[in-house]
């Protein structure tokens, strides 16, 4: 059955204090983002500093070289440069979250919004609450590692990524590279929808 407010659309206007689409803050399980996406292996959860480490200049998944600094970043940047060209305008939202420095912190300044379409593109928004401004995240997931990476509109040097799986849950670590040879690790925690914009 179609929506009665239409598709949802991920690249509106952003401002968490309203308005912004109630499904903006729809919490998907993995089932469904899986079904959604088309996928049917196993979940891959993404860590970044335990499940995934960097040391003297390669990065390794658990204790498996997978590919040097350089090679990784650009990895990175093109799994976000796939999702430019998206076809599909069905959107599934991944939810709202305010972008945190650590883990089990709260009150950041930044506040991220996501949606994943059926091929796998990602679109949202960043929003700064410091400066009311607003910026176009574009990106994709690669379908075999689960790894999701976005760029952002102005500044494609930036690239922030992080797994599929972790975009379910609560907290969910990203891996923000600022070019091939610095890196910061970021949690986006998931915001529930303020009161006073529930649905009736």
């Amino acid at each position: 059955m179609a929506d009665p407010r239409g598709r949802f659309d991920p690249r509106g206007p952003f401002d968490p204090r309203g308005p912004l689409d109630p499904r903006a803050w729809y919490c998907p399980a993995w089932g469904a983002t899986a079904t959604w996406y088309g996928y049917t292996g196993e979940p891959v959860p993404y860590a970044y500093g335990e499940t995934i480490t960097y040391e003297d200049g390669n990065v390794y998944y658990g204790d498996q070289l997978a590919a040097t600094e350089e090679q990784y970043y650009a990895q990175a940047g093109q799994i976000a440069a796939a999702g430019h060209t998206a076809q599909n305008e069905e959107w599934l939202p991944l939810g709202v979250f305010s972008v945190e420095k650590a883990p089990g912190q709260t009150g950041g300044d930044k506040v991220v919004q996501l949606a994943l379409n059926k091929e796998g593109a990602v679109r949202g928004s960043l929003y700064d609450k410091l400066t009311a401004k607003e910026v176009a995240i574009t990106g994709a997931v690669d379908k075999k590692t689960q790894r999701v990476a976005v760029s952002f509109e102005g500044n494609e040097t930036v690239v922030a990524e992080m797994g599929l799986y972790n975009l379910t849950e609560n907290e969910v670590p990203v891996l923000v590279h600022f070019g091939p040879d610095r890196h910061e690790v970021r949690t986006l925690l998931r915001l529930k929808q303020p009161e006073g914009q529930q649905q009736p």
